[in-house]
């Protein structure tokens, strides 16, 4: 019992270094599982190898040496031990679920991995967003912001927290699709678990201390897949039977982990570095140069952590310079992903790039933050086309004036009417006008001068700050350039911009 004690101290430590230093290991995984499908499903050989990096050699270091990655490495499996800890130490909670339903429950993850493929991957079904538990585990940091963006996931989480406290890796064991296919691959793998059944006693106890439920005691050799390598049996066995075997010759135990553990990650560690160096500069760059209006813009994305802020430069219609404005990201995953996302988004002129390995949700926010950026100016230059456009239509109305008094009549009723829409006379001085978006009380000051709107200010809002930040730069140079609150709202941002709108319009009021 004493031994078992100190691996299961070992390996909580081993865990907890990792999900430290490498928490978003399972998550970037499965989203690489999901890329290399598409890649595959799509042909697209040439970019598997800078798109997946970390599952190829999760996968290749679980054909040779099984599970390590989920008994030792996975962020997910420390969160469901350590709930599991806590259903028995603190709850004393002595549940055994019946083997025959543990055995059939086990087969739930296939099924949830068959429909994640089939489905959700060729977008037969449209999942809503922030349903992923493992997002929404990592973003219990801000639970405001995971209450507001992660709602399903939380429940989902809520759910396999209640399981973890019962049934030991009740998610792994059950309902994990990466855990489903590192159990198929793993099938063959050199390294496994011996014990002689001739020399058993009649205990059972490495079945007991199993940490994902695996009948042991009636097998010469664990071949079974769902075996994570956590070593509870061998160091719960009386009788020392039970040994970590390569190729059936027992091993040091320990060293074998350190050798997959440290292999795995100096493996991924490697080729992430040469992945990160692998931008795929073949492809057109999708972006108009008239598409973007000139100036700077800041955008917001999420990333492992919430309001991460770039502003993009746009000069002559191309992206020319992105810069950081704030981040709240892990130092180590921020900047690995920041220049290579960066720089291969200037180097293209689009946001069309591959995230970097190891670094996928950095990766995401930033290019997120640029697009949001982007949006906002893509908006403008459609407001600049708008107004250029009404600007030729007033002259050549007022040309065509001089011709005869038919058409004097006609242009007249023209510019009335764009006039009664762009053109309205206010009283100089600040005004404060308030409006509701999101959530009620965007307030805002608008500023007249010499009858125009000359600037508008934010005073207050209790919008969510990425909607509102992809509205407010948008909505308030339209407002201006127009002169009139008759602007389109920012799709994806509508409410927000619809409490801006109404905000100007109650200040505007005042000034009439």
């Amino acid at each position: 019992m004493k031994k078992y004690n100190i691996n299961k101290i070992i390996r909580l430590i081993v865990q907890i270094l990792f999900l430290i230093f490498l928490p978003g290991l399972v998550g970037s995984a499965f989203l690489e599982i999901k890329v290399l499908f598409v890649d595959i499903f799509t042909a697209n050989f040439a970019s598997i190898i800078g798109d997946t990096s970390l599952i190829i050699v999760l996968l290749l270091s679980t054909i040779f040496f099984g599970r390590f990655f989920c008994g030792w490495m996975c962020m997910f499996g420390t969160y469901n031990d350590i709930v599991n800890l806590i259903g028995k130490k603190v709850f004393k909670i002595k549940y055994k679920i019946n083997p025959k339903v543990d055995s059939y429950l086990k087969y739930l993850k296939y099924v949830v991995l068959i429909f994640i493929t089939c489905f959700i991957w060729t977008s037969l079904v449209t999942i809503p967003s922030g349903s992923s538990s493992w997002d929404a585990l990592m973003q219990l940091t801000n639970p405001t912001y995971a209450f507001n963006n992660y709602l399903i996931g939380l429940i989902i989480l809520v759910f396999i927290t209640i399981g973890d406290l019962f049934v030991e890796r009740f998610f792994c064991r059950y309902l994990c699709p990466l855990g489903a296919i590192f159990s198929i691959v793993s099938k063959g793998r050199i390294l496994s678990i011996k014990k002689e059944r001739t020399v058993c006693s009649p205990c059972k106890a490495c079945t007991h201390k199993c940490s994902m439920g695996i009948n042991l005691d009636n097998v010469d050799y664990v071949t079974s897949g769902e075996c994570i390598n956590c070593l509870n049996c061998t160091k719960i066995c009386p009788k020392n039977n039970a040994h970590l075997a390569l190729n059936k010759k027992a091993v040091n135990e320990y060293a074998a982990v350190a050798v997959a553990v440290a292999g795995t990650t100096g493996l991924y560690l490697a080729t992430d570095k040469i992945a990160s160096n692998y931008i795929d500069t073949s492809s057109t760059s999708e972006v108009s140069v008239s598409k973007y209006a000139d100036g700077t813009y800041i955008g917001t994305g999420t990333g492992y952590k919430p309001n991460l802020k770039v502003s993009v430069t746009i000069s002559n219609g191309k992206i020319t310079d992105i810069t950081v404005y704030s981040s709240n990201e892990t130092e180590s995953f921020f900047n690995k992903a920041w220049n290579t996302i960066k720089n291969a988004i200037i180097s293209k002129q689009s946001t069309d790039v591959n995230t970097v390995s190891g670094a996928t949700r950095s990766s995401e926010g930033i290019i997120e933050a640029v697009n949001n950026a982007l949006t906002q100016a893509e908006e403008a230059q459609k407001v600049e086309t708008t107004i250029a456009s009404e600007t030729t239509t007033t002259s050549v109305g007022t040309t065509t004036t001089k011709t005869t008094s038919t058409t004097t009549k006609t242009t007249t009723t023209a510019t009335t009417t764009a006039s009664s829409s762009t053109s309205t006379t206010y009283k100089d001085g600040t005004y404060t006008g308030t409006g509701t978006g999101y959530k009620p009380y965007t307030k805002v000051t608008v500023t007249i001068s010499n009858g125009k709107i000359s600037s508008i200010t934010l005073v207050s809002t209790n919008d969510t700050d990425k909607f509102f930040t992809k509205a407010w730069s948008t909505i308030k140079n339209a407002i201006i350039s127009k002169q009139s609150t008759t602007v389109s709202t920012v799709s994806g941002a509508t409410r927000s911009s619809e409490g801006i709108i109404e905000a100007v319009n109650d200040a505007l009021s005042q000034a009439q």
